[in-house]
């Protein structure tokens, strides 16, 4: 049998999706008709949805429906077992190494160098999503076997315990999403129709059961951590035939504990039959949410010319739009055969103050031009104009990381001979340390630095993962 490798989520959607539709007309459930993005959504919605006055379909939620049931692995629901530990080594012998007396960098005393973690996989040839980092060094890694078994596992920072949690015949796991410690597992059921969201500790058995608002089980597919508190939900809604083909996408605050802090929000809609949507969605230091969307037409063979492209950026808040939907700045591979791509937004580095800033790696050499590249754009919250890049951004690449509390940046240093540094940054910009990374000449490695601190290091489909929980946090947050 072939082993499916390196599935990317968009795929699994799909699968799901099929699976949940045909389970559906088993069970006799309401009829859906289906639209699909690149994002890799597949939409569905009941046959009856109206539209509300063209800001979305009328949709009846049916939390009521959802709420006081508890789906079990009696009743089809994900299931909970042991999984596959991290083994640990312990800390390297070099330390942090002091750049600057400065006033700004004795504030900034890193913490004492953590062990290193590393992870297999749950089983041989199982292929993985990129890991998933909560506030303290745990891992949610969702991995897809060769025996058709998916789940996430969720691995502690101190390697004593992982536990797997898979999908059931009835339930399905969404998307996991970081807690300060732990993390909000989303999950779709069809019997009844239902969305859950589960708070886990880091042990991943602590859980607190939150139904959700949604007109079906496949629509709600995100939940973005806030770095103000709470979440951002974010669900896409379609007008079935014999309506006008139009999709709508739609978000909402809530709090830590999944409660709604408003309504849902329109963030852009657009006609299915003739373009395909594939968005982002971050949030900023003030709470905002940045939606990045890239709108192409569907085609078979050579891709879409950049005639047909269309880019849009819009500010949302819990209350609804910040102003109006703008073009923002985009990134365009063109390859040595002259034809052009839209090379994806790169990595997106949030500002102290509020806002994003844009980096883009060049292209390789010989392998054509990303243009533009480097630091290539930056949005203040709210802003539609943009702004410049702080100057001293130019030193570092896209391994730049703001770091909670947003006291400090953190960012990776590779040397021509592919070892390794991780340097902690002041808001001015000053280094103030430094810590060389031991046997870390891996030149075809591919590093990140999340929030809380932690290095993490994973190949693109691999469930063979590195980390340093908590590497570059500060001692005296």
């Amino acid at each position: 049998m072939q082993v499916l490798r390196a599935v990317p989520p968009h795929v699994r959607a799909r699968i799901g999706a099929l699976l949940l539709s045909l389970a559906a007309s088993a069970l006799g459930c309401p009829r859906v008709a289906q639209t699909e993005t690149d994002a890799g959504v597949i939409q569905q919605t009941p046959d009856d949805a109206g539209t509300d006055g063209g800001d979305g379909p009328t949709v009846d939620d049916g939390v009521g429906s959802c709420s006081g049931f508890a789906p079990s692995p009696d009743d089809g629901g994900i299931s909970w077992a042991a999984g596959s530990r991290a083994s640990v080594a312990p800390p390297q012998g070099m330390g942090w190494t002091t750049l600057s007396s400065d006033p700004e960098c004795s504030a900034m005393a890193p913490g004492a160098v953590p062990h290193q973690l590393s992870w297999s996989g749950p089983e041989p040839a199982a292929s993985c999503d990129p890991a998933i980092v909560d506030g303290s060094g745990n891992l949610a890694v969702f991995s897809l076997s060769n025996n058709a078994s998916a789940g996430y596992t969720f691995l502690r920072g101190d390697g004593t315990s992982a536990v797997f949690v898979s999908n059931g015949s009835h339930e399905f796991e969404i998307v996991a999403a970081p807690r300060s410690q732990g993390f909000v597992l989303l999950t779709q059921n069809f019997r009844p129709w239902c969305h859950f969201a589960r708070l886990l500790g880091p042990d991943a058995l602590s859980t607190s059961l939150e139904p959700l608002e949604a007109p079906d089980p496949t629509t709600v597919h995100a939940v973005i951590a806030n770095p103000r508190g709470g979440y951002v939900l974010e669900r896409t809604v379609a007008d079935a035939p014999p309506h006008t083909f139009q999709s709508y996408l739609q978000v909402r605050w809530v709090d830590e504990v999944m409660k709604p802090l408003g309504d849902w929000h329109t963030v852009m809609e657009w006609t299915t039959a003739d373009n395909e949507n594939s968005w982002r969605i971050l949030l900023d230091q003030q709470g905002n949410a940045l939606v990045l969307s890239f709108e192409f037409p569907p085609s078979l063979g050579a891709p879409p010319p950049p005639s047909s492209w269309t880019f849009s950026a819009r500010w949302m808040n819990a209350r609804g739009p910040i102003g109006d939907a703008f073009q923002p700045i985009f990134p365009t591979y063109t390859a040595a055969n002259g034809r052009a791509f839209f090379a994806d937004w790169g990595n997106i580095v949030p500002l102290r103050e509020g806002g994003f800033a844009f980096f883009h790696a060049p292209a390789p050499a010989g392998s054509g031009a990303i243009s533009p590249s480097g630091w290539y754009a930056s949005y203040g919250s709210g802003e539609s104009v943009p702004g410049q890049v702080p100057p001293w951004f130019q030193s570092y690449d896209g391994s730049l990381q703001l770091l909670s509390g947003a006291r400090a940046y953190a960012a990776e240093q590779v040397d021509s001979s592919c070892a390794r540094a991780v340097l902690l940054i002041a808001p001015s910009g000053r280094a103030c340390q430094k810590l060389p990374l031991a046997d870390s000449g891996v030149c075809n490695a591919s590093d990140t630095l999340s929030p809380d601190g932690t290095l993490l290091r994973q190949g693109f489909g691999s469930c063979g993962i590195q980390w340093w929980p908590r590497l570059a946090a500060l001692s005296n947050p």
